[in-house]
């Protein structure tokens, strides 16, 4: 099976000479942007993250992971790769795209951000222009792009949730953990943009523990911010999970038969066919207009 990255190379190469910089030349829908964060670290959300794409991977989907959490990535870690270049690279011409794209299992793509993807406010109107070139490109080669943020409440992880078309809000049962995902939620309520939410309930030590805090979290959410998150599922507390973290190797293809992954499949399941929400489907390059603005 000939190579994705040569292949999205050749293309690239053979696009240039038939588009004007900034054509959109992807006939299906475009790539939703989902955004996985957390209001507190240690909440497993770079593990959900990579877990999460190997599902969907394993449903079809072509899934593009983008490491923004800057100075803290987990990502590489979790699947075993070193990246040698990141988005920062793409920024200064040093790097196509294509080429700093990392492959792992399932078929799943990964760039590492690195500072680039906070470095895209400081750029001219050429650069920009250059930048979201190299972006339509990838479209064709992609259904779903998953940036993973840093934790917690601060202007670059708002940014980047309110820019996305989906938001993914992982916690645990932890009060803090609840409450910090509540703050952070709230945050993003009051900006002017909304993404579609959706709840995730990590390391739960009990199904009915899960489903309560899910059901209050929905309900306050409702009740107070006026606002519906949809409740995405939940992963139970899981020794294999650890396990796997220690040996750099996802928790769904070391362990398929525990509990968490399991947990992960049926979320995955759901999120494939939940409703999204019509307005948000503008892919990558607008995902980063929106960021920019």
């Amino acid at each position: 099976m000939p190579d994705q990255a040569q292949m999205l190379k050749e293309y690239i190469d053979k696009k240039r000479g038939a588009e004007k910089p900034g054509e959109n030349s992807k006939k299906g829908p475009a790539p939703r942007t989902v955004c996985v964060t957390s209001g507190k670290g240690g909440v497993g959300k770079s593990n959900f993250t990579v877990n999460f794409a190997l599902e969907l991977a394993k449903n079809g989907k072509r899934v593009l992971i983008i490491d923004a959490d800057f100075g803290l990535s987990n990502v590489d870690v979790i699947l075993g790769i070193s990246p040698k270049f990141d988005l920062s690279h793409v920024i200064a011409k040093k790097k196509h795209l294509y080429e700093i794209i990392n492959e792992g299992p399932q078929g799943i793509k990964f760039i590492s951000g690195g500072s680039g993807v906070y470095d895209l406010i400081n750029l001219d109107r050429n650069d920009i222009d250059y930048f979201f070139t190299e972006l339509g490109y990838i479209e064709n080669f992609v259904d779903v792009i998953i940036f993973d943020t840093g934790a917690g409440i601060n202007d670059n992880n708002v940014q980047i949730i309110t820019a996305s078309d989906e938001v993914v809000l992982v916690t645990t049962t932890e009060p803090p953990a609840i409450v910090d995902a509540y703050a952070l939620l709230k945050t993003v309520i009051e900006t002017k943009r909304r993404p579609q939410l959706r709840l995730v309930i990590n390391k739960a030590e009990t199904v009915k523990e899960a489903k309560r805090i899910i059901e209050n979290f929905v309900k306050v959410t409702k009740n107070y911010l006026k606002t519906d998150i949809e409740a995405l599922g939940y992963i139970l507390e899981d020794p294999n999970v650890v396990k796997s973290v220690k040996s750099q190797k996802p928790f769904t293809l070391l362990y398929p038969e525990t509990p968490a992954s399991k947990n992960m499949s049926g979320i995955a399941a759901k999120y494939l066919t939940g409703k999204t929400q019509e307005d948000n489907s503008g892919g990558i390059r607008s995902f980063f207009k929106r960021f920019m603005n």
